[in-house]
Formats: C-alpha cells, structure tokens, sequence
C-alpha cells in the first residue's frame, strides 16, 4: 500500500507543477498578446487597466483577494490544520489577467502560494486514500483517485507521524514529491516554448585585488536597501490608512500603473520580464536614469501591492537594485562594472526582501556569470551571518528592555 500512495504522490505532485507551468505560459502569453511592445500607448493601456480594474473588484467581491496571502495561508493552516484551497484553480487564471495591466509585479507570489494550497491539497488527498482506499470497491476507488475536489480528509500532524515515525522518512518524502513539482514543472516551462529565466547580466572580468570592495559595497548596499524598504513599509501603510474603499484603492493603484506606462514604460511588470534590458545598451543610459528607474519601479511596486493589483515583488526588488548597482558601479570606473553590480543587489535585495538565501540563489543561478557565483555564495553567507546576529541582538535587547534590572540589583547589592 505505500509503494502505491507513493506512486500516486508522485502522479499529483507531477499534476501540480504541470498547472503551475501552465500559468505562467497563460500569464506571459497574455502579456505577449495585449503588449507586443511595451510603449505608451494612451488609449489601449487606459482600456486594459479599466477592464483589469473592474476584474479586481468583481473577483474580490466574489472570491477575496487572488492571489491568497501567503502570511494568511501560514497562520491559517497553522491554527486549523488545513487551508482554504477550493479556489486555487482562479488563483492561477486571475492572477495571470491582472499582470496582464503591466503591474510592476511578478508571478512569483501565485507560484509560492499556489505550492502550497496544493501541497495542502495533495496531502489530504493521499490521507483520504490512506484510510479507505482498501475498504472501498473498484468504482470507489476509481472515484477517490479522480475527482479532485472530494474525497478528502485533513491531515494533523498526530496522523502524519504516526504514518511515518521516522522524521528523517517524513522530510524525504517532502523533498521527493516537491523536486518531482519542480522537474514536471521545468518540462512544461521547456515545452511551451518560453524564454530561458537564466539572464546574465553582462561579462566580468573581476580581479582578486578588488576584493577590498566586497566589505564596503555589501555595507552599503545593506545600509540603502534598509532606509528603502523602512520607506516602502511606511509608504504601504500610509495608502492603507489614507484609503480604505475598495474602489478607490484599484482606482489609485491603475492610475499609478497607467501614468507610469505612459512616462517610464521600463518599470511595468515583473523584473524578470525587463532584465533582457540588461543584456542591452540599457546599463550604458545616464546614473540619473537608472537611479530614478530604480527608485520608481519600487514605488510602483509598493502601491500596487496596497491597492490589490497583487503580485510579487522578488523579481522588481532584484531589477530595481541591479539599476542602482549599475548607477553605483558609475562612482568606481577603475573597478570591475558586473562585479560591484552583484555585490549592490546581494546587500540591498537581501535588504528590502530579508532573505539572503533567495536572494543569493536567484542572483547565483539567474543572472550572475559563472566567475560570479563564489562571490555569490560569500556574500550569502555573510547576509546569513548578519540576519542571525540581528536576531540574537534584537533577542537580547527584548532580553534587556522586559528584564527587571532595578530588582536584579538590589538582590545583587543584598548578596
């Protein structure tokens, strides 16, 4: 019986990176569709964002926010034991519509969120199976395997333990059935014919006497990409509090996104849809640009995920900080160009996004050349080491401030 719940693992979690792939071939075929080029155009982007606009409203009227919030998804699966996934088919079509208006946002969170709705899916359907797959005749169990959205039963964690006792079996068979996702999930990005994701961002040819910049590039790449997302977080609220009818909020967030496809076109979708423009004469455009492409790109990020033109912001943070590497790299015209730009994004990227080990991956796997990659990997280890000592630190002082030090002293002054 569990070579076959295996083998059926196996089969859904093949299913659900072949979906996953199909979404995002679904969002830029629609994007390469409604934008064969991107420009200003001031009629057709205005209709797009009108239809768009009123697409949002109706569905978060009928259905709440798609995307889900994967936050919301965490605490809710957290506190129940299972989440909410009757939707998660919408999830990947109308996501795939709104990046369609040219939201400086990406697919990323739909793919993150979508992961882990099915995942949720896919464990409950093999505990169904599980427990009454032998107890059941033929057209049962034909019925049970199928039908997708019955036939369920939520998984605790007291059942998968008791499944499998050993946590070394439990963490193996997750990392199986997810890297499965992931190769099917590669087959069908392969298949529909899309554009390779890996982008290098030009040719470096870094020499060992620079290494004097990694310290002061990463600081102060760390340093600018803190005050900037202390401003975005500030900024998100300031839109929360300002606006509050649902209306108002798709309507400043399509005026923002229609204004900037009119004046910087550059700064529309996902990062990853624009770093092309990196392979380009694009670097070579004056520091002021690239800074104020930047810093508006981040700005168009930040409104549109306030104002439910929802999407990630992994691949617009990277673009965004590659702008300002590329305008940094301006200061140091002794040094190598590539090599300061890698080091600007690792530092303010893992700034803004509090994870050096995404940030390090996707720079490492995507976009960095290969005499790169160990200067990658250093500065993510360093980003690490400095988000645990900022943990422990902000640890000691929590420690600090509830500790009652006046009593502790005056015990102390006894003794």
């Amino acid at each position: 019986m569990k070579q076959f719940l295996f083998g059926y693992g196996l089969i859904l979690s093949a299913l659900i990176g072949a979906l996953l792939a199909g979404f995002y071939w679904l969002q830029n075929a629609l994007i390469e569709l409604f934008w064969p080029t991107i420009g200003a155009r001031p009629v057709i982007n205005l209709l797009i964002v009108l239809v768009i606009g009123a697409i949002i409203l109706v569905t978060q009227r009928l259905w709440g926010t798609l995307p889900q919030n994967i936050i919301k998804i965490r605490v809710q699966l957290k506190t129940t034991g299972s989440v909410d996934y009757r939707r998660v088919l919408l999830q990947l079509l109308v996501p795939a519509i709104i990046l369609v208006s040219g939201t400086s946002l990406g697919p990323e969170a739909t793919l993150v969120s979508s992961t882990v709705l099915y995942g949720v899916w896919m464990a409950e359907k093999l505990n169904y199976v599980t427990h009454h797959f032998q107890s059941a005749d033929t057209r049962a169990r034909l019925q049970m395997l199928v039908v997708p959205h019955r036939y369920l039963q939520s998984l605790s964690v007291a059942d998968w333990k008791n499944q499998f006792p050993s946590k070394l079996i439990r963490n193996a068979l997750i990392g199986i059935f997810f890297t499965n996702m992931l190769i099917w999930f590669a087959i069908g990005f392969h298949i529909s014919g899309l554009p390779s994701l890996v982008m290098h961002i030009g040719v470096s040819h870094w020499q060992s006497n620079e290494l004097w910049l990694f310290g002061p590039i990463l600081a102060v790449s760390y340093g600018l990409g803190t005050v900037i997302e202390w401003l975005l977080v500030h900024l998100k609220w300031l839109i929360a509090n300002r606006f509050t009818n649902p209306l108002i909020l798709v309507t400043v967030g399509g005026a923002a996104i229609y204004l900037c496809g009119l004046l910087v076109p550059e700064v529309l979708f996902s990062g990853q849809h624009n770093f092309h423009l990196f392979a380009t004469n694009w670097p070579n455009q004056a520091g002021i640009t690239l800074l104020g492409v930047a810093i508006l790109k981040l700005i168009l990020t930040a409104i549109s995920q306030s104002t439910g033109w929802l999407g990630g912001d992994i691949f617009p943070v990277l673009f965004a900080a590659t702008n300002f590497g590329f305008a940094i790299s301006y200061l140091l015209p002794n040094s190598d160009q590539i090599f300061v730009v890698t080091l600007f994004v690792m530092g303010m990227a893992t700034a803004i996004l509090k994870s050096p080990l995404l940030v390090g991956s996707l720079m490492g796997i995507l976009y960095v050349p290969t005499n790169l990659i160990g200067i990658v990997v250093l500065a993510t280890l360093l980003m690490m080491l400095l988000k645990r000592t900022n943990k422990i630190l902000a640890w000691i002082g929590k420690l600090k401030f509830s500790f009652p030090w006046p009593k502790w002293n005056a015990i102390k002054s006894k003794d």
